[in-house]
């Protein structure tokens, strides 16, 4: 006499369909940081409404979201850090411009092309951007209340045909009531468009420029 055979059900692992994240936000204690980890995206932030950033890249996944879909983040009631992969771009402005109730702290890594416009920062603006040359830093219409720290170095080991470039609005301008005194340090292939439209109610501004 043959005994039937049990059929026992398994399961199988399908992979997941999630949308592997190129950049990732996260928010803690109203503070909210922004990370990409893939190169040469090309990321833009605004602010529709108060304490609300809408973060868009076209080509990437933003929190394992479809790609090119804008993420939403309320609640950001604090500092902003937004750190770019090598050749990102990042833009803000003007079509919703970004208040920022505390820092906005920017860390690139090389060939990034960052501008921001229609602003208001009301702590400090922190940029820093280090890695291949090409960098480049727009400005226009944005007020900080406090200090402004530029920095943008070079780990190219050759100068020949590199070059960052600074560009400030004759309204840009830092508020806070430190009284350090301007300075620049920068290579010969530091250029910067704006020195004479340039104004500072502070003098507390600091540039950093190093090939």
């Amino acid at each position: 006499m043959n005994t039937p055979r049990r059929f026992r059900p398994t399961f199988e692992l399908l992979e997941s369909r999630l949308t592997p994240s190129g950049v990732t936000a996260a928010l803690v204690g109203g503070n909210l940081t922004i990370t990409d980890a893939v190169a040469h995206n090309a990321l833009s932030i605004s602010q529709p409404v108060a304490n609300e950033i809408v973060i868009t890249d076209a080509s990437t996944s933003i929190n394992g979201m479809p790609v090119g879909t804008p993420l939403i983040i309320k609640g950001v009631t604090g500092n902003i850090t937004i750190n770019l992969a090598a050749g990102d771009s990042l833009s803000s402005g003007p079509a919703a411009p970004l208040t920022v109730a505390g820092n906005l702290i920017i860390d690139g890594n090389g060939g990034n092309a960052v501008s921001v416009s229609d602003a208001t920062i009301k702590g400090k603006l922190i940029v820093h951007i280090s890695g291949s040359s090409g960098d480049s830093l727009t400005l226009t219409d944005v007020a900080v209340k406090g200090t402004t720290t530029i920095s943008i170095s070079s780990k190219s080991s050759s100068r020949s045909g590199s070059s960052s470039s600074f560009s400030f609005s004759s309204s840009f301008h830092s508020s806070s009531s430190s009284s350090s005194s301007f300075s620049s340090s920068s290579s010969s292939s530091f250029s910067s468009s704006s020195s004479s439209s340039f104004s500072s109610s502070s003098s507390n501004f600091f540039v950093s420029a190093t090939m």
